[in-house]
C-alpha cells in the first residue's frame, strides 16, 4: 500500500512544486522590473486567482466522478464524465472570462495606486486570453488523477515551469525582436503556459499508453445536462 501510495502522490507533490516555482519564477523576474512592475503583478495574480479558484474548486468534482466509474469498470462513463468535464470547463469561461476585463474598474474602486493600475489591468487581460485553456487543463488532469495516472500530471508542469522561464525572458525583457512589455509580459507568458500545459496533457491523453483503452478525443459527445448539473453539485460546495 504504502509503495502504491508513494507512486500516487509523489508525482503529485512534484507537480505542486512545479506550479509554486511558476510564481516564484514570476516574483523574481518581476522583480527585476522594478517596484511598480512587481506590484502590478502581485495585485493582477490576486485578481486572477479569485477566478482560477473558483474553477478549480468547480473542477475537483471530476476527479471523484472519474475514480468512481472507473472502479465499478464503467469505462464508457469514464470518457463520458471526461469529455462532460471540457464541456463544463467551456461553460465556466464563457461566464467568467468577460467578468476579468472588469479588473481595471474593480482595482481603481478599491484603491489600488493609479500607476499600478494600467500594468495590472495589461497583466490580467494577457491571463485571461489562457484562461480556457487552464480550464480545459483542469479537466484533463482532474481525469487523470482519477484515472490514478498521476505521472502525466507532473510531466506537463515541467514542461509548463521551462515554457514559463523562457516565455518571461522574451516577453518581459524583450529577447528575440520581441517589445519588452514588463508585467504585461509576465501575463503574456503565463497565458503560453496555460495553453502549453492543455497541449501537454492532450498529447499524453492521445497517445499514452494508460489511457489507449479510453479514446478520449474519438467523436463528438453533446453535453449531458444530467451530468453537468452532477459535476455542479458536487463542485460548487468545494469552490465555496
Amino acid at each position: 500500500h504504502l509503495r502504491e501510495i508513494l507512486r500516487l502522490g509523489v508525482p503529485l507533490v512534484g507537480n505542486n512544486l512545479a506550479l509554486a516555482a511558476m510564481g516564484t519564477v514570476d516574483t523574481l523576474m518581476s522583480g527585476r522590473l522594478g517596484s511598480r512592475s512587481l506590484a502590478a503583478v502581485a495585485v493582477g495574480v490576486s485578481f486572477y486567482n479569485l477566478f482560477l479558484f473558483a474553477a478549480v474548486g468547480v473542477m475537483m468534482a471530476v476527479s471523484p466522478l472519474i475514480a468512481h466509474a472507473r472502479g465499478g469498470s464503467r469505462h464508457g462513463e469514464v470518457v463520458l464524465y471526461s469529455r462532460q468535464a471540457l464541456w463544463l470547463a467551456l461553460g465556466l469561461s464563457v461566464l467568467l472570462v468577460p467578468l476579468m476585463f472588469l479588473v481595471g474598474p474593480v482595482l481603481r474602486l478599491i484603491g489600488t495606486a493609479p500607476e499600478v493600475v494600467p500594468e495590472a489591468t495589461g497583466f490580467v487581460h494577457a491571463m485571461a486570453a489562457g484562461y480556457p485553456a487552464m480550464l480545459a487543463y483542469l479537466a484533463l488532469r482532474f481525469t487523470s488523477e482519477g484515472l490514478g495516472q498521476t505521472r502525466p500530471i507532473f510531466l506537463a508542469a515541467c514542461g509548463g515551469l521551462l515554457m514559463n522561464i523562457g516565455g518571461n525572458f522574451i516577453f518581459m525583457y524583450g529577447l528575440f525582436g520581441m517589445p519588452a512589455l514588463g508585467a504585461v509580459g509576465c501575463g503574456v507568458a503565463s497565458a503560453l503556459v496555460m495553453w502549453t500545459l492543455l497541449g501537454l496533457m492532450i498529447l499524453q491523453m492521445q497517445f499514452g499508453a494508460a489511457f489507449r483503452r479510453h479514446r478520449f478525443f474519438a467523436g463528438y459527445l453533446k453535453p449531458d445536462f444530467v451530468r453537468l448539473r452532477e459535476m455542479l453539485r458536487l463542485g460548487l460546495p468545494i469552490c465555496g
